[in-house]
């Protein structure tokens, strides 16, 4: 509708007065599938103001305006974000105290509309309680559709960057105290995200990573929030779970902050593990639910569970244009605490033969409710009829390997890549997880210098994989396993053409092999443009390709143990000239494992609970 409000005489008019304010107290009104947000809860003159409006319809070249308490009307500076949803974000530097108005404008039409106060003094949302006699923070709202974009929109804004960077965080505390990332920074005007503050920092694992993101947005805005303790038995390929605990379990710090990021570290933390995301897709108890590969569902804020116990959260989604592909980011957390984006595609997002089995793939976080006074996880009966939610659904399980990947590519592609576009991609893909691993490699060495005489112990069989302390941290065989995947997705790629040739609209057998042949000459081309340095033994720094990974794929086979040198770790052959700078190899115990666990790594399949131990002789 036409709104008076904001009704422009001219569009290079930025700036307007009107005299028809007073008569138009009533008129300013939520939109239909829209809502505008603010942040902090408590809006104030001595800080900046968030504007938030989010929706899940058609994408709108829209922008936010404000009227100021003396009438002056104009047009902020407005970011877009998503689709669907769709989201808009603007901010206000020194909002002057007084009543405010605030909508998403679309060519003159005002979409929804919001009227507030900004007090003149910052006010404490929550203030001081006394311990045991309240909750962790009480459940004043509850899950709705809007609140789900918002969610999506916060997880967009949160992790985003241009899409030729790779972005890294040493720890997730660090994205959460940059105001300039995190539109709910200070919003209980309590000073919850100041820097600095040991007791707040937050390093979560790739399993704790989406429940502290869901926890922390659930604790900003008042709604509920559960998490549970699974575990996968030895007969079992799926994982098995306990009843939810939620944050109206009382609270063990005065400080409601200090409350909050102590139910993190200590409550989710020691309760969440990799067993979480691989639930069976009909699980009533668990804490997600499989969805169908739609833009709807698949949104930022989405969960992915790969077979292993991987779990990574959907942060964009950039389409195709112009014959250029488009892009699914996902960020997760490592080990190390580190937080990185990645690009979907097969050497990254793994789905198994038989999703079923193993529970994996894209799903979102059960809603929780507060029913009647209590709080619990909404059913699947419940979710299939929930206005904003209906997208419990089953088909993932059915797919093969080739048929999701197909799936997911349909969602930033509507036209297929050609062979030539696809490998280009891929490439790429796999150059970005080769210099994430740099990093990691490069983060044991430095803790190695700050600890001269340790070894760092290996655990045997499975536990290689899941364990706690400096291993956990500094080694690598996770991540080499999905890089060795990785490696054989591009170096396979040519053959993949004759294998699916339908996928690219080939049909001549001549076409095909020729098309196979020019794949061959562009991969090793495109391998040896990228390069990236890694940092030797002797603080040297050491120039490697993409090309020089992939030939090193049997060396890398067993170059995850961080007691072992920089150089052994990417696989420098024996007495050469980069291995030269070598000092230092794993213990001989180690050495005898990881020869007796190699057959996992050229399998590229990890052990199951139901594979036999492996006896090796020490």
């Amino acid at each position: 509708m036409k709104h008076p409000m904001f009704l422009l005489v001219a569009l290079c008019v930025t700036t307007v007065a009107t005299s028809a304010y007073a008569n138009q107290q009533g008129a300013c009104a939520a939109g239909k599938d829209i809502r505008l947000f603010l942040s902090p809860a408590r809006p104030n003159a001595q800080g900046p103001l968030r504007l938030m409006v989010v929706h899940g319809g058609e994408r709108r070249k829209g922008n936010i305006w404000v009227q100021h308490p003396n009438g002056t009307q104009h047009q902020l500076s407005t970011r877009r974000f998503g689709g669907p949803p769709h989201g808009y974000v603007a901010t206000v530097e020194s909002p002057a105290a007084g009543v405010w108005r605030a909508g998403l404008v679309v060519d003159g039409d005002m979409q929804t509309c919001k009227r507030f106060k900004v007090r003149k003094k910052r006010i404490r949302l929550r203030g001081k309680r006394a311990i045991d006699e309240s909750s962790v923070w009480t459940t004043y709202r509850r899950w709705t559709p809007h609140l789900e974009d918002l969610y999506s929109l916060w997880i967009e804004h949160l992790f985003a960057a241009p899409i030729d960077q790779e972005p890294t965080w040493s720890a997730l505390h660090v994205v959460l105290q940059d105001p300039t990332r995190n539109l709910l920074y200070d919003h209980l005007s309590i000073g919850e995200d100041t820097p600095g503050r040991r007791a707040r920092s937050l390093k979560p694992d790739c399993a704790d990573f989406p429940y502290f993101l869901r926890g922390y947005f659930a604790w900003k805005l008042s709604l509920p929030f559960g998490y549970r303790r699974c575990w996968q038995g030895r007969r079992h390929s799926v994982a098995h779970c306990q009843e939810a605990q939620f944050n109206d379990q009382p609270a063990q710090d005065i400080d409601p902050a200090d409350a909050f990021f102590r139910l993190l570290k200590r409550g989710v933390g020691w309760a969440v593990n990799s067993s979480n995301g691989r639930t069976a897709y009909n699980s009533k108890e668990s804490d997600f639910y499989p969805i169908p590969i739609t833009r709807h569902s698949v949104r930022p804020g989405t969960v992915y569970a790969d077979p292993y116990g991987h779990l990574l959260i959907v942060s964009q989604l950039v389409e195709g244009q112009a014959g250029e592909p488009g892009i699914l980011f996902a960020v997760d957390a490592q080990p190390d605490a580190t937080i990185g984006r990645r690009r979907f595609w097969r050497g990254s997002f793994l789905f198994p033969p038989n999703a079923s089995s193993m529970g994996a793939g894209f799903k979102r976080f059960r809603p929780v409710m507060k029913i009647r006074g209590e709080i619990r996880p909404m059913e699947n009966w419940r979710i299939k009829r929930y206005p904003g939610y209906r997208d419990l659904d089953f088909q993932q399980e059915t797919h093969t390997p080739d048929t999701f990947y197909d799936a997911v590519d349909g969602l930033t592609n509507i036209q297929p890549l050609t062979p030539q576009k696809a490998l280009e991609v891929a490439v790429i893909a796999l150059a970005e997880q080769v210099r994430r691993r740099v990093v990691s490699v490069d983060n044991a060495e430095v803790w190695k210098s700050a600890n001269p005489s340790a070894v760092i112990q290996m655990p045997k069989a499975r536990q290689l994989f899941q364990t706690s302390g400096p291993w956990e941290d500094y080694s690598t065989p996770s991540r080499d396993m999905r890089l060795l995947i990785a490696i054989d997705t591009v170096a396979n790629f040519p053959d993949a053409i004759r294998r699916t040739p339908q996928r690219f609209g080939l049909s001549d057998p001549q076409k095909i092999q020729s098309t196979q042949n020019a794949l061959r000459d562009q991969l090793m081309a495109l391998a040896q443009q990228h390069r990236f340095t890694y940092r030797k033994s002797n603080g040297s720094t050491q120039s490697l390709t993409v090309y020089d990974v992939i030939q090193r794929r049997i060396a890398l086979e067993m170059a995850y143990n961080p007691n072992d040198c920089p150089e052994i770790r990417w696989g420098a052959t024996k007495n050469s000239p980069e291995a030269e700078s070598c000092n230092q190899r794993a213990p001989e115990t180690h050495q005898k494992r990881m020869a007796t666990y190699r057959p996992w790594f050229h399998r590229r399949v990890r052990p199951t609970a139901q594979d036999p131990f492996p006896e090796v002789q020490e």
